[in-house]
């Protein structure tokens, strides 16, 4: 009969357990030493080498000749183990045999010395799953077994443990494994069974099982059905998820407002046979490492991902905000919700969310205003490196040059307009136009607590400015004091508020179009944009 991988590459030695050196290493000295005790609590999730350790210990317990704590597997001890020949290592899953009466027979049993062993040995699998009456009738036996006998309870909830079991135990804590030993245990199967394992592929493996070598191994043998070799493509379409460049060009198609790729990447997952919710799982995950390499310059020590994935999650994230990233992650988290109860059509779910984080200002409340202002910052922050960086030392005093060169012409005034400028991104203000708050319109600040009633980030952003009709061209100009500003201001949501807003406070501004510029002092605009940023 074929025997699956898994059971086939169970770890036969302590030695051969991965991951869990700081366990297998105690266990070994007190079987080596003989100062074993008489009950034991392994912890951890499932695939992390729990039950495995409590078959070696048994064997070990019981080997005739063990070398260093691990069992020597060649004696006639061990051998019966192995084969499962002896009635003195009892194996129970708690999960299907949880009641009292199980017990009971566990507790009349253990009177009886060991048929053939040294050691009566008691595995227990999945001990959280005993009834409380079950719980108490072992209570006592657990406590003070008899000399020859020894328990061994395995868990992946030790928090639904009575404390009073726990307390009679020496508890052992199974970690999570990393991607590195998954991966290296992968690559001496597959080179032991023939298999063609790819490198990457068995990084994707080993991620996909979370910590779990018994899920990595499964996942191994079913991509390698049918004599193919293993590549990423492989196994994304064995596990039913998305290759990471999906998620990739997603997200990128996210940020750059691009929403014909967002309903063609989701219209791909849709028609083959990947899994959305699993997608969606990958998509936060994502956002998740990028906010992790925005905020981490050690990301590499906690991420287990290769150089190449962290240089492509920095360039990915270069000038988007961590509010930003905040914002796209709650709407991700509360979309997740509704794809997991299944109401909705999950296709229609996916494109709505990811259209709604396309937008210029996704989402409303205090998450989307943090976010727009975070942008705010960065490009500031920005801004103030590169006038830093480009800023010349102070030249000598010179004597007048008859032919000045374009480098030596003095920053011009409001009250100056040079006629061929094109270097300028702002035009400069027409003498005629006003130039201070004090000219403007009068009523501005009405306007202004009608758009900041509507939207209060809008609002904050427009804080500060001032704004001027012209009735000849049939224009109303709204002046900031940053090129950043307008950048933030100028979308046809905002346009479309402040002429609403407008005409609401006066008949006589319906119609007007709308616009923006940079109407400020240079020292005034730096003063009151501090006072925007708080």
């Amino acid at each position: 009969m074929h025997q699956t991988l898994y059971r086939k590459w169970r770890p036969r030695t302590f030695d051969e357990v991965s991951g869990q050196k700081k366990t297998t290493d105690v266990l070994k000295f007190e079987i080596a030493s003989g100062k074993t005790a008489h009950a034991y609590l392994f912890c951890g999730s499932r695939g992390t080498g729990k039950t495995s350790c409590a078959k070696i210990f048994a064997k070990a317990i019981n080997c005739l000749d063990n070398k260093d704590g691990n069992p020597c597997g060649v004696c006639d001890a061990c051998r019966a183990v192995a084969a499962e020949a002896t009635t003195d290592i009892i194996e129970m899953d708690a999960a299907s045999n949880n009641g009292v009466d199980y017990i009971r027979d566990i507790r009349d049993s253990v009177v009886y010395a060991p048929a053939m062993l040294k050691y009566k040995v008691f595995i227990i699998d999945e001990v959280h799953m005993l009834s409380q009456q079950a719980f108490n009738a072992l209570l006592k036996t657990l406590e003070e077994p008899p000399e020859r006998v020894i328990f061994i309870l395995a868990t992946t909830e030790v928090n639904k443990l009575p404390v009073t079991v726990v307390s009679r135990c020496q508890r052992f804590d199974f970690n999570r494994l990393s991607i590195d030993d998954i991966t290296a245990r992968l690559k001496e199967i597959s080179a032991s069974e023939g298999i063609e394992l790819d490198d990457r592929a068995a990084r994707l493996i080993g991620k996909l099982s979370r910590g779990g070598m018994r899920d990595a191994v499964s996942l191994l043998e079913l991509c390698a059905g049918g004599n193919s070799p293993v590549d990423v493509k492989r196994v994304s379409e064995a596990a039913g998820i998305s290759p990471r460049d999906s998620v990739e060009r997603t997200f990128k198609a996210v940020v750059e407002g691009d929403r014909a790729a967002i309903f063609d990447e989701i219209g791909a997952i849709y028609t083959s046979s990947l899994d959305i919710n699993e997608f969606w799982m990958q998509l936060i995950e994502y956002v998740r490492d990028l906010m992790v390499v925005k905020v981490n310059r050690r990301a590499g020590e906690y991420l287990e991902l290769t150089d190449d994935e962290i240089a492509s999650l920095a360039g990915a994230v270069e000038g988007i905000s961590f509010d930003r990233l905040a914002l796209y992650a709650g709407m991700l988290d509360e979309t997740l919700t509704d794809l997991q109860k299944g109401t909705y059509d999950n296709r229609v779910l996916a494109e709505m969310t990811l259209v709604r984080m396309s937008a210029r200002h996704p989402g409303s409340g205090y998450d989307a205003l943090a976010a727009r202002i975070g942008e705010l910052e960065e490009k500031l922050s920005g801004l103030e490196t590169v006038k830093t960086t480009d800023k010349k030392p102070e030249k000598k005093a010179e004597k007048p040059k008859e032919n000045k060169e374009e480098d030596d012409i003095p920053p011009f005034t409001v009250d100056e307009k040079p006629e061929d400028d094109k270097r300028s991104s702002t035009p400069a203000p027409s003498p005629e136009m006003p130039r201070t708050p004090e000219e403007g319109l009068a009523d501005w600040i009405d306007v202004l607590e009608v758009i900041t009633k509507e939207d209060g980030a809008a609002g904050g952003f427009l804080a500060g400015s001032f704004a001027f009709r012209d009735e000849e061209r049939g224009t109303l100009t709204v002046c900031v004091q940053d090129d950043f500003l307008i950048m933030m201001l100028n979308n046809e949501e905002t346009l479309s508020l402040i002429s609403r807003a407008a005409a609401k406070v006066d008949p006589r501004y319906a119609g007007l179009t709308v616009s923006f510029e940079v109407r400020l002092p240079e020292k005034k605009k730096k003063d009151e944009i501090d006072d925007i940023l708080g």
